[in-house]
This record gives C-alpha cells, sequence and structure tokens, in this order.
C-alpha cells in the first residue's frame, strides 16, 4: 500500500543523499579537489542553542572563557561532514566555519535524576556570515549568560565579526531586556555593542498544525477545529536550502494561523522599545528582520533529521490527529455539526502536501510596532506569500 496523498512530503533527498564512486578523485590537480571541497561546505544552517547559566554571576571573570554557560545543541547534524572526510576537506571546513568555539555540553539525567550524559567539552564550527544562531533558554535568568557568549563568539573570530544573524523568540528576548537594564558599565556597553552588530534577526514562531478551538486557545476558540496541512515542520537538522515562494496552495491557510505560545509582534516590539532606550547603540544601519514559521518537532521531542524519520514523523502525526477525532465527537459536532473524520478521503486527496523546513516572511506582515498591541495567538498572514525554505533530509 502507498503513502497516502495527504502525507506525501514534497521534500527531495537533498544534495548529500546522491552519492556516487569517482575512483579518480585523487589524481585531480589539488586546486580542482579544493574546488571541490569548497562546493561540498553547507553554506546556510539554522542551529537552535538553548544556553544554561553555570554560576550565579557570569558576570565574574572566569580562567576559561566558557566556564559560565553551557550550550545544548544538536551537533550531530551541525557539524560539517567535510571535517571527518580527510584532511584535505578537514582543512577547506576549517577555514570556511573560522569561529572554533570551546564550549560545555550540557550534561543530560535520567528521571530518576541520575547521570544520563554527563557535561562535555566540545567545539562548535561556525560561520557568521553563513550560520544563524536561533537562541532559547530555559527561564529568563539564563539570559544572563548571553552577554558571555556574545563575547566568546567575538573572541574566538579572526576577524572580530561574531554574532551577525540571529534568531530569537519573545521569552528569550524579555530576558535579554532585563539582563541590559541590570548589566552597569562597561559590561552593558559590550552587550550593546555586540547586539548593535547584529545584520539579520529572525522572529521565531512556533505554530501549530492541528488546531483545536478552545482546547488550545479558549479565548479565541472562533479559530474552529481543522488540521493545517500546509504549516511547515521545523525537524531538527541545521542545513536549509533558501528558496522560493511557497508554490502550494497555502492561501486559506493563511489566514489564520494559531501560535502556541507568544506572538511574535510582542518580541519584535520588544526590539523596537530597546532599540528606542540605547539610541546611540544602535547608530548602525538597522538589521534585517524577519519572520520564521513553522512547527517545531522539538516540541513533540522526537529526532527528525533525515527522510525516513520524517516519514515516520508524518504517520505519527496523522495518527495521532485521527485519535483525537474519536476522542472528542462531541467537540466536533459543536464545533463542525458533525462527527469525526474532520476531512473524509476527498478532502484529504486534495490536501496540501506536508512540507519539511519553514516559511520565511518580512517581520513587518506582523504591523506596526508602535501604537496599541493586541494581545492574540492568531496570525493573518495572507497579505503576503512566504518563501518555503526546505530542510535537507539526507
Amino acid at each position: 500500500m502507498g503513502i497516502p496523498s495527504h502525507l506525501q512530503m514534497i521534500n527531495s533527498a537533498g544534495r548529500r543523499m546522491r552519492r556516487g564512486t569517482f575512483s579518480r578523485f585523487q589524481e585531480l590537480p589539488v586546486e580542482i579537489r579544493l574546488m571541490i571541497w569548497k562546493l561540498l561546505v553547507d553554506p546556510n544552517r539554522l542551529i537552535s542553542v538553548q544556553i544554561k547559566v553555570l554560576s550565579d554571576d557570569p558576570s565574574e571573570p572566569t580562567r576559561t572563557p566558557s566556564e559560565n554557560y553551557t550550550l545544548d545543541m544538536e551537533l550531530g547534524p551541525t557539524q560539517s561532514v567535510l571535517l571527518r572526510v580527510n584532511r584535505e576537506s578537514r582543512s577547506v571546513a576549517l577555514k570556511f566555519y573560522r569561529v572554533h568555539l570551546p564550549f560545555n555540553r550540557e550534561a543530560k539525567f535520567e528521571p530518576s535524576g541520575s547521570v544520563k550524559v554527563p557535561m562535555m567539552k566540545q567545539i562548535l564550527y561556525f560561520n557568521p556570515e553563513h550560520d544563524t544562531l536561533c537562541f532559547s533558554c530555559y527561564d529568563c535568568s539564563n539570559c544572563f549568560a548571553f552577554p558571555k557568549l556574545l563575547q566568546d563568539l567575538f573572541h574566538h573570530d579572526p576577524n572580530h565579526v561574531g554574532l551577525m544573524n540571529w534568531g530569537i523568540d519573545g521569552h528569550f528576548l524579555s530576558g535579554l531586556d532585563n539582563v541590559i537594564e541590570k548589566s552597569k558599565g562597561s559590561v552593558r556597553d559590550t552587550l550593546l555593542r555586540h547586539i548593535s552588530g547584529i545584520q539579520n534577526i529572525y522572529f521565531m514562531s512556533n505554530c501549530n498544525r492541528k488546531v483545536i478551538g478552545a482546547l488550545q486557545c479558549y479565548h479565541e476558540r472562533h479559530v474552529g477545529l481543522r488540521f493545517n496541512h500546509s504549516i511547515p515542520i521545523r525537524p531538527r537538522t541545521t542545513i536549509f536550502y533558501f528558496g522560493k515562494p511557497d508554490p502550494r496552495d497555502i492561501n486559506q491557510d493563511l489566514k489564520a494561523i494559531l501560535t502556541t505560545l507568544i506572538n511574535p509582534q510582542q518580541a519584535r516590539i520588544t526590539w523596537h522599545e530597546l532599540q528606542k532606550r540605547w539610541p546611540l547603540a544602535f547608530d548602525k544601519p538597522a538589521a534585517n528582520q524577519h519572520l520564521i514559521v513553522a512547527n517545531d518537532v522539538r516540541d513533540h521531542d522526537v529526532a527528525v533529521n533525515d527522510l525516513p524519520a520524517a516519514r515516520m514523523f508524518l504517520k505519527n502525526e496523522d495518527q495521532g490527529w485521527i485519535d483525537f477525532q474519536y476522542k472528542w465527537p462531541a467537540l466536533l459536532r459543536l464545533t463542525l455539526k458533525r462527527g469525526p473524520p474532520v476531512e473524509d478521503a476527498d478532502e484529504l486527496a486534495r490536501a496540501v502536501k506536508p512540507a519539511f523546513g519553514f516559511w520565511l516572511f518580512p517581520a513587518h506582515i506582523l504591523g506596526d510596532v508602535e501604537g496599541d498591541y493586541r494581545r492574540t495567538r492568531i496570525l493573518d498572514l495572507s497579505s503576503h506569500r512566504p518563501d518555503l525554505v526546505l530542510a535537507d533530509l539526507s
């Protein structure tokens, strides 16, 4: 039995999946081999990072720059495969990813409290111009480690550029605003200098594919009960192909996007107010502002790094949606005036095919940052067709 139409993703295997054998590669002139290695460098990575304070006062100087915090990220899909092929490819990768940031990888614990994976020292190989670091933290107090991390990125960059492309959500930016307020003197000046040098800001919006009205958002229960097939699924892989406007039939779904927690406009307003409070620190050209919309697999506590895992995710998601409908038939009859299923076979056959990646919008689609702000989890993004940025699932 084949895969149902509504579960057939539009992602291809990606360029790294097309393997072949060229036994005479080593006979090529070294200059040509180096050119080939350079073509294989992954140019655009979106790396999710959770930061956590290690000490009570991260502003205190320590012997090792990274002792004040731990980072948690998916290092497997983050590190370039060229680092492990041979000496030649590794030299190309090390030159491209010129920032070699040593850091403490956060320890993992069992539910019982015993250590599952101990804290360990690792290295992030990073390119400021091409890579985007997307920050989140366990609670706002962990944002106090962010100034030290920015300083470390700058310190380990031979070109002294530091962070240029920055992904943030509302929680993290609110915490950072508090850090700036409580910092003093040179610490605050250094932090503001690093932040003002950022060229691209990506406001991250995690959105629901399953829309179940009052059970998710009582005050906006008018959003109804449906499955939003259009919303891309952001996997744990870090490599994405920035592309063209989404070719799928998504217009209707764009009119009511349900965010999981915080409207990204709140983060955008916080950023605007921060710039107004510290105008001298932001005397450079304003950073380009973007909006990333997707359903993050981290919310489902699953690892989706390749095509088989992506197919399994879609299958489980679909079964979960079916199970929900038959568990809550009264809710369906109240909302839709009929029982399950929400979509019949013909409707599913016409449904938008799923995509793994994310939507990319200009941030101004969220509205004006001045004036009254309406707290809502429902976004109408139909005025702009987003770019569909597809993940490499090879």
